[in-house]
């Protein structure tokens, strides 16, 4: 086997083991984490505030209806962007990683907008599930940040839960802190 030969193998199994590795790299997906963060937390925070009547309702319609199916349309857009930039050279754990996403989201999405959940403070509260189950899968594969800021999120569902009058501005400060800061410690980690 000639020194060609024999580098064009050495690389080869270079990518095999590269495509293997558990590790879960956050460096593309961390952006996403926070501008997801930052809009759960505006919806949270927004559905509580026309709770307690300090703001209209988001979905009264005109434009506040326009703007929040703007922002559903923008994040979900971005995330997909994201989500493709490198789909090909992808780790085992990364497609894993993006299949779990993927279906948390999707059924999330799914009793959401078919009402399984008919109070506001359930409907954002199983959004904070869903990221908090994001988070302790990306824990699974080593990742201590993930953990806390998962538990900060669940810490939020459990204020949210028991003391109702401040429901969303818990469940707000946890996806504020514990997802978009997630991904806040990601991008600054990976700089």
């Amino acid at each position: 086997m000639d020194p060609s030969e024999a580098r064009e193998h050495l690389e080869m199994a270079e990518r095999i083991v590269a495509a293997s590795t558990r590790e879960l790299s956050m460096r593309y997906a961390a952006p996403f984490f926070v501008v997801w963060g930052l809009f759960e937390t505006w919806v949270d925070l927004s559905a509580q505030l026309a709770l307690d009547h300090v703001v209209r309702p988001v979905v009264s319609g005109g434009v506040d209806l326009a703007l929040l199916l703007a922002a559903i349309t923008w994040s979900a857009l971005y995330g997909m962007r994201k989500g493709s930039v490198r789909r090909r050279g992808l780790t085992i754990a990364e497609r894993e990683f993006l299949r779990i996403m993927g279906v948390t989201f999707t059924l999330t999405f799914l009793a959401e907008w078919t009402g399984l959940f008919p109070s506001v403070g359930s409907a954002s509260a199983i959004w904070s599930l869903a990221s908090a189950a994001v988070l302790f899968f990306i824990w699974t594969h080593g990742n201590w940040r993930a953990f806390v800021c998962g538990i900060i999120i669940f810490a939020s569902m459990f204020a949210g839960g028991y003391i109702p009058s401040i429901g969303g501005y818990a469940l707000a400060a946890g996806l504020l802190l514990g997802y978009a800061g997630f991904g806040l410690l990601e991008s600054l980690a990976r700089a």
